[in-house]
C-alpha cells in the first residue's frame, strides 16, 4: 500500500513554514527553492493547476503528493467565499483530479487537506471530498481511502452526513478538459472547470 497526499499550494495570507518547505523538498529530492517557485505558480494562475510530486524509494513514507490551487488562489478569487458556501465545480474536480493521478501512480491511502487550509471540512466540502473519492474508486482503483487529520473535521458533521448520504444526489464523475504538461521537471495538470466555477454548492440540504 502506498500512501499519497492532497495538499493545498497556499495559505490564506501566509507562506508555508520555510521548515515545513525544506522537509517536503527534501522528501521529494527536489530542491527547495524549485518547490517554493511550483507552489506561488499554482497561487498565482487564473486556472485551477496541480503539481505531482513522487518519490521512488518504496520504502518512503509519502510515495506521492498531489499540491493543489487552493481556495487563496487567483484561480478562485472573485468568487465569494463563506463557512456556508464552496464552489462545486472547483472543489470536486480539484480534489477528483489530485487523487485520480495520486492513484494511477499507486497510492491506495491518500491524506487529503482542505482545500481552504485552515478552516474545518465544512458540510459541502466534505460531500464534494466523498463524491470525489467514491468517483475514483469507480473510475480508477476500488481500493483507494482517504484519510483526513481528526482535527480537520468535525465528527458530529461526518456522521450526520453519512447518516443522510443515501438522500443526497452524488453525480457521476464527468470528464472535463485538462492541459498536462511538465514545469520545473514536474508533472502539472492544468484543469478546464465546465463553468467558471460552477454554481455554489447545490447538495440537498
Amino acid at each position: 500500500m502506498f500512501n499519497g497526499r492532497v495538499q493545498p499550494a497556499g495559505l490564506k495570507g501566509a507562506k508555508y513554514d520555510a521548515e515545513y518547505l525544506a522537509s517536503m523538498a527534501k522528501h521529494f529530492g527536489l530542491a527547495t527553492n524549485r518547490l517554493t517557485r511550483v507552489l506561488f505558480y499554482l497561487e498565482e494562475c487564473e486556472k485551477p493547476e496541480i503539481a505531482l510530486v513522487q518519490n521512488t524509494d518504496i520504502n518512503a513514507e509519502i510515495h506521492a503528493a498531489c499540491f493543489v490551487s487552493s481556495a487563496w488562489s487567483v484561480s478562485y478569487k472573485g468568487q465569494p467565499f463563506s463557512r456556508k458556501h464552496i464552489h462545486r465545480d472547483f472543489y470536486y474536480q480539484c480534489l477528483f483530479t489530485a487523487m485520480q493521478l495520486l492513484a494511477e501512480v499507486g497510492c491506495t491511502l491518500i491524506g487529503v487537506e482542505n482545500l481552504t487550509t485552515g478552516y474545518k471540512w465544512d458540510r459541502d466540502a466534505y460531500i464534494c471530498l466523498i463524491e470525489a473519492w467514491r468517483n475514483v474508486q469507480k473510475c480508477v482503483n476500488s481500493d483507494v481511502k482517504i484519510q483526513l487529520q481528526d482535527v480537520s473535521y468535525d465528527r458530529s458533521t461526518a456522521e450526520t452526513i453519512y447518516s443522510t448520504l443515501s438522500s443526497l444526489t452524488l453525480n457521476d464523475h464527468r470528464p472535463i478538459a485538462m492541459h498536462p504538461y511538465v514545469m520545473e521537471g514536474l508533472n502539472m495538470s492544468r484543469i478546464f472547470l465546465p463553468t467558471e466555477y460552477g454554481p455554489i454548492s447545490s447538495y440537498q440540504r
